[in-house]
């Protein structure tokens, strides 16, 4: 950790030596200089921008127009300012066009870095350190990105399992809510499945009110058979009084003729 906070130290302060501005002969861009110098910024850019009208050397205006706009928190113009001066100096590999070429390719880390766009900021610095091996800014300042850039990445994963985590809550506490289905009994071998519960009981209290009209249909039959058996005797019991009052009948004629004689 110790190792940490001190590469984070030495990172700050090479940083901040990274934007010196060049020398320029252009009296605008020498203007340029002297208020960047003192902190004024905003008439640095003029001036700056006035020495580009001039017949001085771009790259250098470029490149202290690039560390200009870093100080006025605006990146990406910085940005594109150190890309025009790299674009100036061409493979130029010698005198102040190398300089300028190794210094804004370092600044061009920097400002990667100050944009958290540490992969563009760690080729950068390796870019400097290819043509000068033993630059201590690029070499400690590509430690810091590389170190920040394993964290960024460490949060991120970390950042990810608790998504993760959360919705493997949700999706417990789902299922934890939603009715949990019926367990199956398993049916033994020759035993008739039984029907669900549900259809069970629809079919007895359907079958209720069936099984009552049976019922009445054979009380019904039932009496029809006894009324039936008690009007025939009723008929024969009729007849038989018939046949007695005709015999009683009979007898009396009987004996009124036996009295006539």
């Amino acid at each position: 950790m110790k190792k940490i906070w001190v590469l984070i130290l030495c990172g700050a302060l090479i940083f901040c030596l990274g934007f010196s501005p060049f020398e320029i002969e252009d009296p605008q861009g020498s203007q340029g200089n002297n208020y960047f110098k003192q902190g004024d910024y905003q008439k640095a850019e003029e001036s700056y921008i006035k020495a580009l009208q001039g017949n001085s050397p771009k790259a250098a205006i470029y490149y202290n127009l690039g560390n200009t706009y870093f100080r006025l928190d605006q990146m990406e113009k910085a940005l594109e300012q150190y890309h025009k001066a790299l674009g100036e100096t061409g493979d130029t590999e010698s005198g102040l066009m190398r300089e300028i070429k190794i210094d804004s390719r370092f600044n061009l880390g920097n400002t990667y870095m100050q944009g958290k766009k540490l992969s563009d900021a760690i080729n950068a610095f390796r870019k400097v350190l290819k043509i000068v091996p033993g630059h201590q800014g690029a070499l400690n300042n590509l430690k810091i990105a590389l170190y920040q850039l394993q964290q960024q990445k460490k949060k991120e994963q970390q950042k990810g399992n608790r998504n993760q985590d959360k919705k493997k809550g949700e999706k417990k506490a789902q299922q934890q809510q939603s009715p949990k289905p019926e367990k199956k009994t398993p049916q033994k071998k020759g035993e008739k499945k039984q029907p669900p519960k549900d259809k069970q009981k629809k079919k007895q209290q359907a079958g209720t009110p069936q099984k009552g009209k049976e019922e009445q249909k054979k009380e019904k039959k039932d009496l029809t058979k006894q009324d039936g058996k008690n009007i025939l005797d009723a008929l024969r019991q009729r007849e038989k009084n018939l046949q007695m009052q005709h015999f009683m009948i009979k007898e009396q004629r009987s004996d009124k003729a036996d009295k006539d004689w």
